[in-house]
């Protein structure tokens, strides 16, 4: 399964980017649903930690079920509803969580930064860079 945001279309009207709930390989198999397909995009420089890879859909439909639609969403009638009507702050409303998450991932290195620099600091302060000459 995986949470994919893209465009909600009713009937030729765009309504904003949502999220959406969709299972992209079979559980028993792990293939790739048809019209599903995923790729890696190779390693990241200094931050192995985390995977970047793609996903695309070609004519692959999901289950009505599946919008997340704590913000807006689509009602059994097949009309959209929004607890905001303006597209502005409904889309501010989905990407702040998401915002919040960027921002610790680009914290992550500045703490490591701040660590090496306290290490190499207090290590500087004992280390012996040259030794003394015999006085004899």
């Amino acid at each position: 399964m995986a949470v994919i945001w893209a465009q909600l279309v009713i009937n030729g009207q765009k309504n904003g980017v949502h999220p959406f709930v969709v299972p992209i390989r079979d559980r028993t198999t792990m293939k790739t649903y048809p019209g599903v397909f995923i790729g890696d995009c190779g390693s990241k420089f200094g931050n192995h930690g985390i995977d970047n890879g793609f996903i695309g859909f070609k004519n692959y439909k999901i289950p009505f079920d599946n919008i997340l639609d704590r913000v807006s969403g689509v009602d059994a009638n097949g009309n959209f509803r929004a607890i905001e009507n303006n597209l502005d702050k409904r889309h501010g409303l989905y990407m702040g969580p998401l915002s919040l998450g960027r921002s610790f991932i680009t914290m992550n290195p500045v703490g490591s930064t701040f660590n090496a620099l306290n290490i190499a600091l207090k290590y500087s302060c004992v280390r012996r860079q040259f030794e003394a000459p015999n006085k004899k």
